[in-house]
């Protein structure tokens, strides 16, 4: 589970955290609320590969969890692996074949 990970950041700071532990706290928070729907705006693009594939299954986590509708955007074709689902392309906002 999620929150078995976050054990080794309790007693610190939200502000003393790396980005990659922010992430994850803050996913962390939202697998505790009830969601029928998810968006995320690649937030994976700031992270180094292995982590944003981390962050990818943790995502991947609270949508199976949750059983929610969700929309991932990505801009890493290689985290294409780890999001299951209908991959659409967009270019200037339209759907491309």
């Amino acid at each position: 589970m999620l929150s078995n990970n976050l054990s080794g950041l309790k007693d610190r700071k939200l502000k003393d955290l790396s980005d990659f532990d922010r992430m994850r706290v803050n996913l962390a928070r939202l697998n505790l609320r009830k969601i029928d729907f998810l968006v995320c705006d690649d937030i994976f693009e700031n992270f180094a590969e292995a982590d944003a594939t981390k962050l990818a299954k943790l995502v991947m986590e609270i949508i199976s969890t949750n059983e929610c509708a969700s929309i991932v955007a990505v801009s890493n074709e290689k985290l294409l692996k780890v999001i299951k689902g209908r991959i659409v392309k967009l270019k200037f906002g339209s759907i491309v074949n």
